[in-house]
């Protein structure tokens, strides 16, 4: 597998923000009011990583017939719910707003983004903790190489809620015709982890990234998830290694903003040349691990 990234989005915030996102400077002034946060950073990380301006209905100048969109998110709605059911026990379901009872489903911001774009060919929403917005860039990459898209939007999106991540959407671009790409898809790999709270990988798990890694050079790996998560970047650094491919460095971030946070590090790592693999993780034992190039 050998998927081009050809562009790269992101709007992120500290867990409790103060102001930080202004749908205008994104959105324009009007057609967003009524959408849910997590939409309104959705749509606004993908202006970015398109180039698009605002209002703008053309993807880049680019045919969308063939276009997919694949989002991960855990919390995107949960700050609505909440509200919801706040309002029906406070007030009585007569008092709920009719504008914002279409925003309750967790495939919303997907399935409005493919909307805005003009989407055709699908928009899948995978609600996986932690991991959902990496396994939509492998999905989405898998589906270029079969023919099911010509180019795909791999996103993520979240909302803050109390006891939720922080908020914000990542979007990268895959597919198309690219005349710069930022890197390249290798590869990837969803398993779900033999102990959720250990460092043991499944089996094979390394061997199989190694093979999409092979000539590529020394391999810098990344773990995302939950503390508990961090032994799993220097297993999976272990097993590539005796593989035979050159480890360049281990690390670990922890996934501030649920789903969107393994599509932030892989952004960080687009800035840098060479290989990489992102390995992101949830405290539930969902686990994807995603081989890339930057260029």
């Amino acid at each position: 597998m050998t998927v081009p990234i050809g562009g790269f989005g992101a709007l992120s915030s500290p867990p409790r923000p103060d102001g930080w996102f202004d749908p205008a400077a994104h959105l324009g002034r009007r057609g967003w009011k009524y959408l849910t946060p997590a939409t309104r950073f959705l749509l606004a990380a993908a202006n970015l990583a398109l180039g698009r301006q605002q209002g703008d209905p053309a993807a880049s100048g680019q045919d969308s017939t063939g276009l997919g969109v694949f989002t991960g998110t855990h919390q995107c709605i949960t700050g609505l719910h909440e509200k919801l059911y706040r309002t029906i026990r406070q007030e009585g379901v007569g008092e709920l707003s009719p504008v914002e009872l279409p925003g309750f489903a967790a495939n919303i911001p997907a399935t409005q983004l493919a909307i805005t774009l003009g989407a055709r060919a699908c928009a899948v929403t995978l609600t996986n903790p932690v991991t959902g917005g990496l396994e939509g860039v492998l999905l989405g990459a898998q589906a270029i190489r079969r023919g099911r898209a010509a180019r795909v939007l791999a996103t993520a999106a979240e909302q803050a809620a109390p006891g939720a991540p922080g908020e914000g959407a990542g979007v990268l671009v895959l597919g198309g015709a690219v005349d710069r790409p930022q890197g390249t898809v290798l590869g990837g790999v969803s398993r779900f982890l033999p102990d959720p709270g250990g460092p043991a990988l499944p089996a094979d798990l390394g061997v199989e990234l190694a093979a999409s890694l092979a000539g590529v050079g020394p391999v810098r790996v990344v773990a995302c998830g939950p503390a508990r998560t961090a032994p799993l970047a220097d297993a999976l650094g272990t097993e590539l290694a005796g593989s035979g491919v050159p480890i360049a460095g281990t690390d670990y971030t922890e996934a501030r903003h649920g789903t969107v946070s393994p599509l932030l590090t892989m952004g960080a790592l687009l800035e840098r040349p060479g290989a990489a693999v992102v390995l992101a993780a949830s405290g539930r034992g969902h686990l994807c691990a995603l081989a890339l190039r930057s260029h």
